[in-house]
This record gives C-alpha cells, structure tokens and sequence, in this order.
C-alpha cells in the first residue's frame, strides 16, 4: 500500500507533526540566533544554530514522503507553482527591504536576479534547493519507481551525502573558495547551501519511506530508534563541546546522522490530546506562509534595534521568537478568515441575485 493513497483518504497526522516541529525549529533557529553580546550569549546562540538543523532535511524527507510517482510534466509544474507563486509574492518586498537597508542601487539587475534565482539573506536558498530536487526527482523518475530503484537510489544517494561531507571542507580551503563570487554570492556559501548532494538523501529517504509507511512502529523498533537518535545527539554533542572533527550543520557527517536520526524519532512520537492534535494540525497546513512571514517580524526587531540605538540582551531573542511565530500565525489567521468573508458575501450576493 502506498502512502499517498492512504494520505488522499486521510490526513497523516503524523507528517503534520513533522512539518509542524519543523517549521518551529526554523522560526527559532533564526531568532534564536540574535541579538547575542556577551560570551555566554555567544555560546548558547551557537549551540541553538548547530542542534535546531534538522528542520530542512525533515521537510525534504515530507516533500519525498508526499511525492507522487508520476513522470508527466504537468505533476512537476503543479508541484513548481505551489512552490514558486507564494515564494514570488514574498520576494518582492524582501527584496525592496534589502535594497533599502544595504543601499543597494535599483539598477543593478544582477543582484535582483542572483536573490531571484538563489535566495538572499532571507533564507530563500530552500526555495532554490526544493525546485532543483523536483527537477531531479522528475528526470530520476524517468529511469524507475520499483521499492527496488527507490532503494537502490536512496543508498546512492547516502554515499554521494557522505563523500561529499567528507570533502567538502578541504575543498574550500584548498580552493579558498569564500574569497570568489559567484552572482553576486560568495561561491563558498552557494556551493555549501544549494548543493543537491547535500540535500538530496533526505529526500530519498522520504521516497523510500513511501513503501513501509503504513506500518506501525513496534515496541522494539521505538527502543531502536531512541537509541540511534540518543547516539547520534550525545555525539554529536561531543564532538561540538570539545571541538573534535567536523560538526559544521549542512556540511558533515555527524550533522547527516543526527539528521537522519532525528526524523524516525519524531515520526514514533504519538500526541493523544485532541486540543493539541488541532494546534499541531493546523501549525502544519500555514508552515510554508510562517516560513515566509517570520523573516519581516525578525527584521523589524531589528530595525527597532537600529533605531533604538541600543543593543538589545540576548533576552530578546525569546521574545522574537515568540513574536514572529505568533505574529505570523495571527497575521495568517486573519487573513484566511478575511479571504474566506469575502467569499461567503460573494456567495450570498450570488444567491440574492
């Protein structure tokens, strides 16, 4: 049985879960990760930017997990438009907001299209990394969709992830990569953010997972599981407090593993209060405009700072993590609800008539 034919007949709450926790760690890794001063603030910023990057392989795995086995066209530019058109919306006044802020001259067409084509300081690179994983998912698609292709696809894709976290720093120094650019960013961090061998296996794993979705996980499978996820964090936290390796999020081994690790993990947890279910659920079905809307509440904090002529204490960071999620969920909220007025009036108006 396919999850996609259970998902039509009923919504995984699982997978809203994910999608939910998810959308939560990216909101608080990037506020999280502000107005830091001391040493200690330092610290605790570092620590929160290296143990909440799991939030982008769990969504690529969900984007493979919900990912039809259809090789015609026209399945692939649905999935680009629900993609693109929100990302177009949002990319318009970002992108007038960086303008603005770093005096950038409304000429230079080439830095509108690098932010267009890439993503900016708004974290816009995942817009950059899911399209190219369609189209490579489209044109893979092509050769195969047995259990036996996705498989074998998955565990290519793991080894190509892991030579590539093996090489991927020495390569930069060799090559001194971050003194290049490339469309106006540095070549380093366009190579290390929108590599499709970082990227790729997670949303493999979320193909193959297709097959044994609906099977539960048993008690022995759940104690499997927390003892891989518990390896792979106290190791991982190791390796971070005593600086032995490489540890760097997006580009090593171990931040693969706890990755990978994580994900099973969260899909073992079982909510059973129905208040929460509702919360989780509906956190889920807004993640992709919370995405979008958060970076503007953080960046009017930040502008506030400016302002302020102050330095805000790290205590602020909360605050705007609280702010930003909140606000945005809010913002969205009545929004729907206007939307759905208006059609409501429509409606009525149709009647009457």
């Amino acid at each position: 049985m396919n999850v996609l034919s259970i998902f039509k007949k009923k919504r995984i709450f699982q997978y809203d879960l994910l999608r939910a926790i998810a959308i939560i760690a990216v909101v608080a890794n990037h506020t999280l990760t502000k107005f830091y001063n001391t040493e200690s603030d330092f610290i605790i910023k570092e620590y929160f930017n290296t143990f909440l990057r799991f939030a982008v392989p769990v969504f690529l795995f969900l984007s493979g997990v919900l990912y039809k086995k259809n090789k015609k066209i026209k399945y692939l530019i649905h999935k680009l438009k629900r993609v693109l058109v929100p990302y177009l919306a949002y990319f318009i006044p970002s992108t007038l907001y960086l303008f603005w802020t770093y005096k950038w001259p409304l000429s230079d067409y080439k830095l509108i299209f690098s932010g267009l084509i890439l993503g900016r300081d708004f974290g816009y690179y995942f817009i950059f990394v899911i399209v190219l994983i369609f189209l490579l998912a489209h044109f893979i698609l092509q050769f195969g969709q047995s259990s036996k292709y996705f498989r074998a696809l998955f565990i290519l894709s793991l080894i190509a992830n892991n030579i590539w976290m093996s090489i991927d720093e020495p390569i930069s120094q060799v090559l001194n990569l971050r003194n290049y650019n490339f469309f106006n960013f540095q070549l380093n961090d366009t190579l290390f953010y929108r590599n499709p061998l970082t990227w790729f296996t997670f949303f493999a794993f979320g193909l193959l997972y297709q097959e044994i979705a609906h099977k539960k996980f048993t008690k022995s499978a759940k104690k499997v599981i927390i003892f891989f996820a518990a390896s792979a964090f106290l190791t991982y936290n190791l390796m971070y407090h005593f600086n032995i390796g490489d540890y760097a999020p997006y580009g090593s081994i171990i931040w693969a593993v706890y990755s990978f690790s994580t994900i099973p993990l969260l899909l073992s947890i079982r909510v059973k209060n129905s208040k929460i279910k509702k919360i989780i659920k509906y956190i889920s079905s807004i993640s992709y405009p919370i995405f979008f809307l958060h970076y503007f509440i953080l960046y009017a904090f930040m502008e506030i700072e400016k302002i302020s002529q102050s330095t805000f204490s790290y205590w602020m960071a909360p605050v705007c993590f609280v702010c930003s999620l909140g606000g945005s969920i809010l913002i969205i909220t009545i929004w729907k609800n206007c939307i759905s007025s208006l059609r409501q009036n429509k409606l009525l108006i149709a009647r009457a008539e």
